[in-house]
């Protein structure tokens, strides 16, 4: 009267693999499972989507500095022609023209 059951050991030993390897699918499942991959892009998507809206309803920074002559740069209200004696005459942002050094520039309102 053996206390262990009689059966081979080969018998039992392929179900041990088997069951690790569906107790990992069980976990993993969950993971890997399209409906967690689709829920994150729609969400992300929409983030991006709110995130270009609110940059087109944002004023935008004028880019002063593409503009070559001083008559051009006067013509628009945001924009500051600056000329300097070290460095190139250049057409400035009136918050960039606020922050230049005095000593070097010399800003039209």
């Amino acid at each position: 009267m053996a206390p262990f059951p009689t059966e081979p050991s080969h018998i039992l030993s392929p179900s041990i693999p088997l069951l690790t390897l569906t107790v990992l699918l069980l976990i993993l499942l969950p993971i890997f499972h399209p409906s967690y991959c689709q829920a994150a892009i729609p969400s992300s998507l929409s983030d991006h989507r709110n995130l270009l809206a609110i940059q087109r309803r944002a004023p935008q920074i004028p880019d002063c500095s593409i503009i070559s002559s001083s008559s051009d740069c006067s013509q628009r209200p945001y924009c500051r022609w600056c000329r300097s004696e070290v460095l190139d005459d250049t057409c400035f942002s009136a918050a960039e023209a606020r922050r230049l050094p005095a000593q070097v520039f010399s800003c039209g309102g």
